[in-house]
């Protein structure tokens, strides 16, 4: 038997087997910064797949070589939903728009799954008619949009000079379904019984250190032993969270039993101008 070597992607896919998930999941992918620049992480996202897992990434969309290495390494990519950010402004400045969208192309027509996505910020505003028109161009649909929050505060608050009612008329224009289920549950600290950690985990993939969920308890290392049962607990009505803004995720993957929510597919689905 081969020696797996500390975080090697075969000591990876073997402290997130599915016999240690229980199962097959969905692990998604997301750095500090632009996450495909971690030139270590396509051959552990392939180890993952082969294990049977579906994998989600967060991304810029620029990283062209990334995306080459991972179409290169897997017969195809089905088993892979890539959440590209839609930095409008930086992209036109940096010269990299064309490319941008020849990347999500060429995800697509290696059978991958994409959703992109805009930050709807104030200084955007401006933009509006063109963003639409440029993302209708080289999509066939409007981008989703997510809401940013100021993560240096306790409340989280929504990064924006305009007052709520506006801002959702605003944006609410791009008839965006993660926009207005991500609104709808602003500032809503939730008490119900959440099973965070137990059906989810958060996971540092650089220490091993698993959490309930974002701003919540530790609960276990992966790395540590990974011929045992990693530890599960539910976050339950004990949330830390002034609220879910992750909801999108979360919520719409059932989490929260007691909540009707859209489902995962529901809040990410768009209709192209061609009905696909």
């Amino acid at each position: 038997q081969e020696k797996l070597k500390l975080h090697s992607p075969l000591f990876i896919r073997k402290a997130l087997s599915k016999q240690r998930l229980g199962g097959i999941a969905l692990i998604n992918f997301c750095a500090g910064g632009e996450t495909l620049l971690c030139k270590e992480l396509v051959p552990i996202i392939t180890e993952l797949i082969k294990e049977g897992h579906y994998i989600s990434i967060v991304t810029n969309g620029t990283v062209t070589a990334a995306f080459d290495e991972l179409i290169k390494m897997n017969e195809n990519l089905s088993h892979v939903f890539i959440k590209f950010s839609f930095h409008y402004k930086e992209l036109l400045r940096t010269g990299l728009l064309e490319i941008y969208f020849e990347n999500i192309k060429k995800v697509q027509a290696a059978g991958g799954s994409v959703s992109v996505e805009l930050v709807p910020n104030d200084d955007l505003i401006p933009h509006i008619e063109e963003i639409k028109e440029c993302s209708l161009k080289n999509l066939g649909a409007l981008p989703h949009l997510t809401i940013p929050r100021d993560d240096t505060c306790r409340e989280l608050k929504i990064l924006t000079d305009l007052d709520m009612p506006e801002y959702e008329k605003v944006w609410g224009q791009f008839d965006s379904e993660m926009f207005r289920f991500k609104f709808k549950n602003l500032y809503i600290q939730r008490f119900e019984n959440c099973m965070a950690g137990q059906w989810s985990l958060q996971v540092n993939l650089e220490t091993g250190d698993a959490y309930k969920c974002l701003s919540n308890p530790y609960l276990d290392n992966i790395y540590d032993d990974i011929c045992e049962e990693i530890r599960l607990e539910a976050v339950g009505n004990q949330c830390c969270l002034p609220y879910c803004f992750n909801c999108h995720s979360y919520l719409a993957l059932g989490l929260v039993e007691e909540i009707s929510s859209p489902t995962y597919y529901e809040v990410r689905d768009r209709e192209t101008i061609g009905g696909k």
